[in-house]
């Protein structure tokens, strides 16, 4: 585990080596953080008011083993850089969290983020002389907006890249003949809280199938080793294609947008829980009111007109009711609409599904009859 401790921020970075594969298997930080800060409080009080500043370095550490997947236990080296990690407090403190192990103080501290650099540009201008491998990990998670304008993410933050990852997704409407893609970096549950890289649309899709009423479209997120990432999506019925590439150069947030954006996401993580709690209860709304009146189209024939209209306009009141309150914040408002509707519709469905039992049992008895008189005729 590498730990930075620069002029103005706290960084952290956890590292796995295998003989000359360097894999970067997390990062994190704080961009509020650094040696001035201990410096100008130093000036003005005096050096145990520092504990609050001293605390804070533990809790990166702990969110980069977290996002690594791994246990203290399992670091083997502690490496610091920075000329602020010579601080005497901030040594007792790490080898304290390690479990007394002792920390790493071969590298020159001032030297190490010159010479991290030169490697990364040696990789970056195509001069690396192959002794070595370095993997890097994505900053932030990676996806698109979906149409309840949540992010959907395809890559999630800290996946060693070069990486590959695809995932199906289907048209929202009947005889929709375009999408238009929004492609976002960041944690946030609500895409536009999120930073927009890019967009593209797809069109010209074909009319769905009338049993299926939707088409399939495969969306794929491609990072090389470079960075350089490819998103482009496939309408799997024609084939067609289209899609964008995105460099760290056009659009990408720098290393302290994005501790700030991870912070931000911290910081309102019950907040995007319940959208994210609102949006799935929307969803499910959506696609009950959706199957059930598609089991009226098909199966509806089978009970009392009254009993099918009181479903259908069940039904559409609580359609247009989710489309004037989509932006309301409470879930829970909506997992009342829905519970209301399944109040109305369930006990309805249960006639119809008996009715169904009923005549296939019917069928079965005259299909066994039929073939007993075959028998008896021979």
């Amino acid at each position: 585990m590498s730990k930075s401790f620069m002029p103005n921020t706290f960084d952290v970075c956890l590292v796995t080596i295998e003989k000359d594969k360097y894999e970067v298997r997390s990062v994190g930080g704080n961009t509020h953080l650094g040696g001035e800060d201990f410096d100008n409080r130093m000036v003005s009080y005096f050096v145990e008011l520092n504990m609050e500043l001293f605390e804070k370095c533990i809790g990166p550490v702990k969110k980069c083993l977290k996002d690594a997947k791994m246990d203290k236990n399992e670091v083997d080296e502690v490496v610091l850089v920075g000329g602020s990690s010579r601080i005497p407090k901030v040594q007792q403190m790490l080898q304290d969290f390690f479990g007394g192990k002792k920390l790493n103080k071969s590298i020159n501290t001032d030297e190490a983020v010159a010479y991290g650099a030169a490697v990364q540009a040696a990789m970056l201008s195509g001069t690396n002389d192959n002794n070595y491998v370095l993997t890097d990990v994505t900053p932030l998670s990676l996806g698109i907006e979906n149409n309840f304008r949540e992010m959907s993410v395809l890559i999630p933050r800290n996946t060693p890249i070069p990486t590959k990852k695809e995932r199906m997704f289907t048209t929202t409407k009947k005889n929709q003949q375009e999408v238009l893609f929004n492609v976002y970096e960041g944690e946030r549950t609500i895409a536009r809280d999120n930073n927009l890289l890019g967009s593209f649309e797809l069109v010209e899709i074909p009319a769905a199938p009338k049993r299926k009423r939707v088409i399939d479209i495969n969306v794929s997120f491609e990072i090389d080793a470079d960075g350089i990432m490819k998103c482009y999506t496939e309408e799997l019925t024609t084939k067609r294609k289209k899609g964008i590439s995105i460099s760290y150069q056009s659009g990408r947030l720098s290393r302290e947008q994005v501790d700030r954006m991870i912070e931000a996401a911290e910081k309102f993580k019950d907040d995007d829980e319940q959208k994210r709690r609102k949006v799935k209860v929307m969803n499910d709304l959506e696609n009950y009111a959706h199957d059930k009146r598609l089991l009226l189209r098909c199966h509806g024939g089978k009970i009392a007109r009254k009993e099918r209209r009181e479903m259908e306009d069940a039904i559409d009141q609580a359609v247009k009711w989710m489309d004037w309150n989509n932006l309301l914040s409470h879930a829970s408002m909506f997992e009342e609409k829905m519970k209301e509707l399944e109040n109305i519709c369930e006990p309805i469905i249960a006639k119809i599904q008996k009715l169904r039992d009923d005549t296939r049992l019917h069928e079965t008895a005259q299909k066994k009859n039929i073939e007993i008189d075959i028998i008896d005729i021979d």
